[in-house]
């Protein structure tokens, strides 16, 4: 005879067994949970924005943020350091920096010293307009819907999620045949695109390697412009702050990295020589361009390459199932690339072409000025605006602007590499 403990642990066996041979209903309730669970532990989250193709770049937050709408997208606040040499600083903050994912990006430093922000692991989702473009984004902690998905920018070389992916805070330096995401360095430009991919690769040789290193691309870049808009609540980023474009002889170069070194957030800028960072990423706009990878084109088709091993200027990548427009002008429209082989990136689908003035290109922030630009049939393509003088490169600087079709040699003063990486091993404390 068995005792009352005795049949209590056969009663739990038999319905053990039992879940198992009717086919694992348990289990499968588990993974169900763990499927929903919330990235970064808390409540679930669901934010997003509306309105994409704006007149006037005012963007609706929506969802868990909708009930902020009435309130100014963000707030600056002057001399927040409170020191002598810090008396041109602005800092913002916004009512997102305690939600997900804002309250999760935050400044980490590699083993080697570089910089980086890290963006964390993010559902995300589309909603578009009947000619399927973009007119507005949602973000998750979870698994929201079956429209849903984990972008390319957190996926590793071997197509596995990844918790973040790292975009340099800093611009790019060349030291000893890396490049390196450091303060108070003179970042380094005419290189090719194809240059500064094996020069930001370089740490991936290096013994004791904990991470995997390259270039910027097109995925990240999706994802961060995306973050950015929605925290600023505008695709106006000029009208925030105009970055350091158009100097023209002013300056003799890009300024050194470092500029934002007294603005503890994550956001803001400098008021005397614009100098800025959105989202903890220093000058994304303004000052230096950067080389774009995992992006080429082919007269009017665009690829997209999303392993980041395969990268290339010359070939391979998914068609992102439309047109790449070949004039200049603003964009008025943007679209994901079609199926789930392409929908991680986005790229300007609709341009306004009107014959813009040199120095409407500089000064018209209506609908920002991002630019398409088509150079000789080729392939390559940079961000960010830069400091030189033509009206071009103050109009790059717009969210989603690119120069495309730049040819696989080209070199310019002005456009160089950021150190990103999909993984890294942090430096100790």
């Amino acid at each position: 005879m068995k005792s009352g403990f005795g049949k209590i642990v056969c009663y739990v066996l038999t319905a053990i067994f039992a879940l198992m041979i009717v086919g694992g209903a348990a289990a499968i309730i588990v993974k169900a949970r763990d499927a929903f669970a919330p990235i970064g532990g808390g409540d679930r989250t669901v934010i997003g924005f509306t309105g994409m193709q704006n007149e006037d770049s005012t963007l609706t937050w929506t969802h868990d943020i909708a009930q902020y709408n009435g309130e100014a997208a963000f707030e600056t606040h002057e001399n927040p350091a409170a020191k002598p040499d810090a008396t041109h600083i602005v800092a913002v903050t916004s009512k997102l920096d305690e939600i997900f994912p804002y309250k999760l990006i935050r400044e980490v430093k590699d083993q080697y010293g570089n910089a980086f922000i890290e963006f964390p692991k993010l559902y995300m989702s589309y909603e578009l307009d009947d000619a399927g473009n973009i007119e507005g984004v949602n973000f998750a902690n979870y698994k929201a819907g079956e429209n849903y998905f984990i972008p390319d920018a957190y996926k590793d070389a071997d197509g596995k999620i990844t918790e973040a992916f790292y975009i340099g805070k800093y611009e790019g330096y060349v030291s000893a045949g890396e490049v390196v995401s450091k303060t108070q360095y003179q970042p380094t430009g005419n290189l090719t695109r194809s240059e500064c991919r094996d020069l930001a690769r370089a740490y991936n040789a290096k013994e004791g390697n904990g991470g995997y290193y390259q270039q910027l691309d097109i995925s990240m870049w999706t994802v961060y412009q995306l973050l950015t808009a929605c925290y600023l609540r505008t695709m106006d980023i000029q009208s925030v702050n105009p970055g350091i474009v158009g100097q023209g002889d002013a300056l003799d170069g890009p300024m050194a990295t470092g500029g934002t070194e007294f603005i503890k957030n994550l956001t803001g800028w400098q008021t005397n020589t614009n100098v800025n960072k959105f989202l903890g990423v220093e000058n994304s706009a303004g000052n230096m361009a950067a080389w774009v990878d995992g992006i080429r084109f082919e007269k009017d088709h665009i690829f997209y390459i999303a392993d980041p091993d395969e990268f290339s200027d010359a070939e391979g990548g998914v068609d992102l199932g439309f047109a790449r427009p070949l004039s200049t002008g603003v964009i008025r429209a943007l679209r994901p690339g079609t199926g789930d082989k392409a929908h991680s990136v986005i790229f300007p689908a609709l341009l306004d072409d009107t014959d813009w003035g040199a120095d409407e290109l500089k000064l018209n922030y209506t609908a920002d000025i991002y630019s398409v630009y088509d150079y000789s049939g080729g392939k390559t393509m940079y961000v960010g605006g830069c400091w030189t003088g033509e009206a071009f490169e103050a109009a790059v600087y717009g969210l989603f602007s690119s120069a495309s079709g730049l040819t696989e040699t080209g070199v310019f003063p002005e456009v160089g590499a950021r150190l990103c990486a999909r993984s890294i091993q942090e430096a100790k404390a």
